[in-house]
């Protein structure tokens, strides 16, 4: 689940929110005012998110290797 929330309203629960975040993998987007500006997500999920990018990247530099091989 994604919430949003002005940044305004942030600083009071911040540690609560931080905690939501990485217990139940929640994400939540911080607008200032009205666009978002950040996003709170947990440990867990970021590093699932670099080694995603890390394999999509590796598979792509595979492929451009291959192709200039050929």
């Amino acid at each position: 689940m994604a919430d949003s929330m002005p940044l305004a309203a942030v600083v009071t629960p911040f540690p609560a929110l931080i905690r939501r975040a990485a217990r139940q993998r929640e994400r939540l987007t911080i607008t200032d005012p009205d666009e978002p500006s950040a996003v709170v997500i947990s440990a867990e999920e970021l590093e699932d998110l670099e080694d995603a990018l890390a394999v999509a990247q590796s598979r792509q530099d595979h492929k451009l290797t291959r192709n200039v091989q050929l």
